[in-house]
């Protein structure tokens, strides 16, 4: 979650500023985002999409359509946290051809 499209959502939310807000009405408003949040990111997971970073939105086999995406899609493969945690992508990179590089 970024802080600054919490900000953003927050201001959304109380245009008026948040001098009149009670801390229960912000509580309501960050677990509203959180949520919303957590949707989009199941959505773009579910159709294969990176759900993270400057190509967010992309699927892998978007990204192997140019020389920087396929670039970025090895720097991933390099990434420990990467590995650990998007085996789904990783697949994918496989089946485009991207392998891991030294």
């Amino acid at each position: 979650m970024s802080l600054n499209k919490l900000v953003d959502h927050l201001n959304e939310k109380f245009p008026e500023g948040l001098v009149e807000v009670t801390g229960a009405m912000v509580y309501d408003a960050v677990i509203e985002f959180k949520k919303t949040q957590d949707e989009q990111y199941q959505k773009l997971k579910s159709e294969g999409k990176v759900t993270f970073g400057k190509y967010k939105g992309y699927t892998v086999k978007e990204l192997c359509r140019t020389m920087k995406g396929k670039e970025y899609c090895r720097w991933l493969l390099t990434q420990s946290w990467f590995n650990e945690k998007f085996t789904d992508l990783i697949e994918e990179m496989g089946k485009q051809g991207i392998k891991k590089t030294n």
